[in-house]
């Protein structure tokens, strides 16, 4: 999503824009308004990847995070699903509306289409009172907003670009004495307003623009030391957090993620120093997890061992998730020297969970559990960070180490937020939890007469997550919570009522407050949490069991020795080295359909071995068969350009019967072929639970991205499920690789006379493309008998012109002699399958010269020999090409009486033109005398004409 540079075009092409700014004007002052919009009214050719619309306001305003869509505002489907609607930190007037994709970059989102008109409108008519209001609590009035996107991909854009960095975006080995960092923009930017910049790595700095506000400089403060080695910098302009950075008319950047990296590698650097090896885990959708993740492995791991996670935290939300996966590394670094300088031993996992919405994705805020968040790589990071940690012990111990079923995790602000809240959601796989400068969720659903629903208590917590709260594990998990009293986030009340709960409850949870400490770690934190982990690593005398029930179905689960009977009864303590046995029991209309976790599987007896805390789950399902309903069975997509991506499309899959359907498989097949399509894709939340009859159905979302060649394209997606009257489903997908259109005109171009030698008025011809997919024009050639005397100029291969786009040739003629008609065609060859080959009639008329003399008839009269007379003749040019004199001669008896001198034998006479000849006559002798000029030219009408000289001496 970084755009570093753009092309500059010399002609700017016509387009259409407009954009319409409007607003309700109210009888009272109290009413809010809108000052300015980005893009600003008047706007010129709107970017086609823009991110996001901003709105400021001239008050403070109100709204919840994400404003529901369906009264407060109305915007064009063309522009996507609005994803975020919230005001930017530190600017409460500024509303961003971002759309789907343009958040995440790991989407496929389409550009908006060249010359579409996208409208908005805030506060509709209808709108409640919990729309777009300010600080009072009054209503905006209903605001119109629409502009038009630049219909062509030369036309100069109307937002500022970041041109170039220095250091250059993504440089390595850069001089860790670099003290400065310069940016330059497209164009002159607001440089009165401080620049939003988040930096990392770069340490405090001041900045300055150049005089003519094109170029930010960021100096660093300590410019005299040498920054790390192989340390990642990275700045981050215009975050969906920040009040964007604008040029003078108010065009605001694009979010722009810059970064570079010192000289040296600072995972190697962690590697040599801790004696570690470093592995990257590349995301795996089908083991449960859409991010990768970091492993930091001891060399010399010591068995059992505990698998330390350490959820990372960005400190700052950017669009460009190489920022969240530099942050994860760095994160990874710190906690390995950690683990390291307390004597822990162990491995260090840390996720690479993205940022995009402010604080609510890496805190597990409401974000990820909503139902409204329609992209599956987002929701549930909590279950994703548990299918990481089940793969790493996986790994692990496919190496050959040991280690315990629970985990510790420690985290610090946000990710302090995330440990505290997966501790509370997942107390039966937490060894020990230390969460720190942050803000918890209390293990309530009241307190003191007041419920306290997520993220402040648990009141709801069983319908986002479909479980219940597993009070007896979660006050069995040994917790240190920590903050400065210097720390922003620092609440005495709330710091008070927190232990208020936890004693209330028996959590076993330390709360430490450290004196003078901000919102940071100190040496006597890392050294205390160091002591807490290191006291917790050891095995316990006794050891924790929990068993979950899922499914829809009824069971009894007990166990030997006795203690577990659930039912009600589903959490007991056993000594360390304790072996339980589990028996599972279905109810009438149900089955029992098998055991996970605790090195259970299958649904025979499930043995545990109680060498740590123990999570086992056992799933009941209802007798019978599932029954899988898909809606629609075939989706047209229509016409989409090849290379572009279609509007996406949703298929519902819902269970109909009785038992669990369990969707194993969907994938999109060629239907000649058998072979995967990869012009067809979908993303599914369908097959990462079993659907349940009476519960929301799942969604495939698919998508059409066609390639060549043109034409209809089909393809199948199959749907695999435990549906045994119906174990596979087709779904027909139909989409069309609309082609280019070619429209030309004229077909034809008349140049009419235009003398030798010189050139017409140049002459244009357009090419459109009324089709869908980019026109792409691969030759533009003048043939025939006077190909050479047409020229042309233009820049239509240079880039392929989109829907909607059109291109202009410029033609001249410029003939040569021979005189006469002259024709030529100019061939045109594109990949419009229908007319890969256009030819233009070029005609022209080469008219020759037109010699006109007078007089033709020069009489002296009587001159004294010896004496001397002159007359002029005139030679004019009456036609329309150059006229050439070639010779003037005098002959006859008498020729040495006559002479002449002229010009016009100098240069061609233009046509119209003239030029004076001067005859003289002096006679050498008394009586009559008479001679013939002639006059020789390129008229080919009158090659010569000759004029009759007379005199007497």
């Amino acid at each position: 999503m970084n755009e570093l540079s753009f092309k500059r075009s010399q002609r700017i092409r016509s387009l259409i824009i407009f954009f319409i700014l409007s607003t309700a004007v109210s009888a009272t002052a109290q009413v809010p308004s809108v000052i300015s919009t980005s893009p600003p009214n008047g706007a010129f050719g709107v970017r086609p990847d823009l991110e996001a619309i901003y709105i400021t306001f001239d008050k403070p305003m109100l709204w919840p995070n994400l404003i529901p869509a369906n009264n407060c505002y109305n915007i064009s489907s063309n522009w996507g699903t609005p994803f975020i609607i919230k005001a930017p930190w530190h600017a409460d007037n500024v509303v961003r509306i971002g759309r789907e994709g343009g958040e995440f970059v790991f989407l496929n989102r389409s550009d908006l289409p060249a010359g579409s008109v996208i409208s908005l409108t805030l506060n509709p008519p209808g709108a409640s009172n919990e729309c777009f209001r300010d600080q009072e609590g009054h209503l905006l009035p209903p605001f119109h907003l629409s502009f038009t996107v630049r219909q062509h991909p030369w036309d100069p854009p109307l937002e500022p670009q970041v041109l170039s960095t220095n250091p250059p975006n993504g440089a390595t080995m850069v001089n860790r004495n670099i003290s400065s960092v310069s940016i330059t923009f497209s164009k002159p930017m607001n440089t009165v307003v401080r620049p939003p910049i988040y930096g990392s790595g770069w340490g405090p700095s001041s900045t300055s623009w150049s005089a003519d506000g094109t170029t930010l400089t960021l100096t660093r403060d300590n410019a005299g030391t040498p920054l790390p080695e192989g340390q990642d910098i990275v700045f981050i302009l215009s975050t969906d957090d920040a009040n964007p950075l604008r040029d003078l008319d108010g065009n605001a950047l694009q979010e722009v993620t810059v970064s570079f990296t010192t000289a040296g590698d600072m995972m190697q650097w962690t590697e040599n120093t801790y004696n570690v090896d470093i592995i990257k885990v590349p995301a795996d959708p089908s083991k449960g997890f859409y991010w990768h993740y970091y492993l930091s492995i001891p060399k010399a791991l010591a068995n059992p061992s505990v698998l330390y996670v350490a959820p990372n935290n960005s400190g700052w939300p950017a669009v460009d998730h190489t920022f969240h996966d530099i942050k994860a590394r760095r994160t990874l670094c710190w906690e390995t020297q950690n683990v390291f300088n307390w004597r822990l031993d162990v491995p260090v996992l840390v996720p690479t969970f993205p940022r995009y919405t402010g604080l609510y994705l890496q805190n597990l805020w409401l974000d990820p559990f909503s139902e409204n968040n329609r992209i599956v790589e987002l929701r549930r990071i909590d279950l994703q960070l548990i299918s990481m940690i089940e793969d790493a012990k996986e790994r692990l111990r496919s190496m050959g180490y040991s280690l315990y079923d629970d985990v510790f995790m420690n985290g610090f602000s946000a990710s302090g937020d995330f440990t505290a809240r997966f501790t509370l959601l997942h107390p039966e796989i937490v060894r020990a939890s230390a969460s720190g400068g942050g803000t918890s969720t209390l293990p309530v659903s009241e307190w003191q007469g007041k419920s306290m629903s997520w993220p402040k208590g648990i009141s709801d917590i069983s319908i986002f997550t479909g479980r219940q709260f597993n009070l007896s594990a979660y006050r069995y998990v040994p917790q240190f919570i920590f903050i400065g009293d210097k720390d922003g986030n620092f609440n005495p009340e709330g710091w008070e009522m927190a232990g208020r709960v936890y004693n209330s409850i028996g959590a076993a949870v330390e709360m430490r407050l450290y004196p003078g400490i901000g919102h940071r770690y100190s040496d006597e934190i890392l050294s205390d949490l160091g002591n807490f982990f290191t006291s917790h690593k050891t095995p316990r005398t006794t050891e924790s069991l929990s068993v979950t029930k899922t499914g829809t179905g009824n069971g009894i689960i007990s166990s030997s020795p006795p203690g577990i009977h659930c039912g009600d009864d589903c959490f007991e303590m056993y000594q360390h080295g304790t072996q339980v046995s589990l028996t599972a029991t279905p109810l009438a209309g149900s089955t029992f359909s098998g055991w996970s976790g605790g090195g259970c599987s299958g649904t025979g007896l499930c043995v545990v071995y109680m060498d740590s805390s123990k999570s086992v789950t056992a799933k009941f399902t209802p007798t019978g068969n599932p029954a899988i309903s898909v809606s629609p069975m075939s989706v047209k997509f229509g016409p989409v350009k090849v290379g572009g991506i279609s509007v996406p499309k949703m298929i519902i899959a819902k269970n109909t019967g009785a038992s669990e359907l369990v969707i194993h498989k969907i994938e999109i097949v060629d239907p000649v072929s058998g072979e995967v399509s990869h012009e067809f894709s979908q993303i599914n939340n369908c097959t990462t639970a079993p659907i349940v009859k009476g519960l929301p159905p799942c969604g495939i979302t698919i998508t059409f991205s066609p390639t060549l060649p043109f034409g209809k394209k089909n393809a199948f997606m199959r749907i695999e499920s435990n549906d045994p009257k119906k174990p596979a489903i087709n779904v027909k997908l139909i989409g069309i690789a609309a082609p280019p259109k070619i429209s030309i005109a004229p077909k034809s171009i008349q140049f009419g006379s235009v003398g030798a030698g010189n050139s017409s008025s140049p002459k244009t011809i357009t090419i459109k493309n009324t089709g869908t997919s980019d026109l792409v024009i691969s030759s533009i050639f003048i043939e025939g008998n006077h190909a050479s005397e047409f020229f042309r100029s233009e820049d239509c291969i240079s880039e392929p012109i989109p829907q909607g786009g059109s291109c202009d040739v410029v033609i001249s003629f410029t003939p040569a002699v021979p005189f006469g008609k002259k024709t030529a065609s100019m061939v045109i060859s594109s990949n419009d399958a229908k007319k890969p080959i256009v030819n233009i009639k070029l005609t022209g008329l080469t008219p020759p010269p037109k010699i006109s003399v007078a007089p033709l008839i020069v009489n002296f009269g009587s001159v004294s020999v010896g004496e001397v007379l002159t007359k002029t003749v005139t030679i004019m040019n009456r036609g329309i090409s150059d006229l050439i004199i070639d010779a003037i001669d005098i002959t006859g008896a008498d020729a040495s009486d006559f002479d002449q001198t002229n010009e016009c034998m100098t240069a061609a006479i233009q046509p119209g033109g003239s030029c004076l000849m001067t005859l003289k006559f002096s006679p050498a002798s008394a009586g009559g005398k008479i001679a013939t000029m002639t006059i020789t030219s390129n008229d080919p009408n009158k090659p010569v004409v000759r004029l009759s000289l007379a005199g007497s001496g």
